[in-house]
């Protein structure tokens, strides 16, 4: 088992945090969406976890995005969750040093483990900016259906 060598000074926790915050927004605004979409909500609390659950399958979390067939690669592009998963792993891992085990460092674990293409402070960013993206134009495509459909 490894041991953890270095310590943080809180900037690791708020990285987290804040991934965490726009994970959880980003899936509300889908679940708004989702509503928006369905003729009854019946149909909606049928149709948003079983919307989550291929996203889920097609982030990266379970298999590598490398190792998917090209046919559900492209998915990961237009996936919020990948982007999630890519933000907390470079959040997690990203400056840390191990003694002992297969990997040394967290870089080695972001790109020869988790095969992530990118690792460090600008991909962690570069995928918090892509989750707000997702967040404002979720929730705008939300709002906008739900106002549709209380219109009719």
């Amino acid at each position: 088992m490894s041991n953890l060598i270095n310590s943080d000074d809180g900037s690791r926790f708020f990285k987290l945090w804040l991934a965490l915050v726009l994970l959880v927004s980003a899936t509300h605004a889908w679940a708004l969406v989702i509503c928006g979409l369905a003729p009854r909500m019946e149909i909606a609390f049928l149709a948003a976890p079983g919307s989550i659950m291929p996203m889920a399958v097609l982030s990266g979390f379970f298999v590598n995005q490398q190792d998917m067939t090209w046919v559900f690669r492209w998915f990961s592009y237009i996936d919020f969750l990948s982007y999630s998963w890519q933000a907390l792993a470079n959040a997690g891992f990203d400056g840390m040093t191990f003694s002992g085990g297969m990997y040394r460092t967290g870089e080695q674990i972001l790109t020869e483990r988790l095969h992530l293409p990118a690792s460090g402070l600008r991909a962690y960013w570069i995928n918090i900016g892509v989750l707000c993206g997702f967040v404002i134009f979720l929730r705008l495509l939300g709002i906008f259906l739900v106002a549709r459909k209380l219109n009719r």
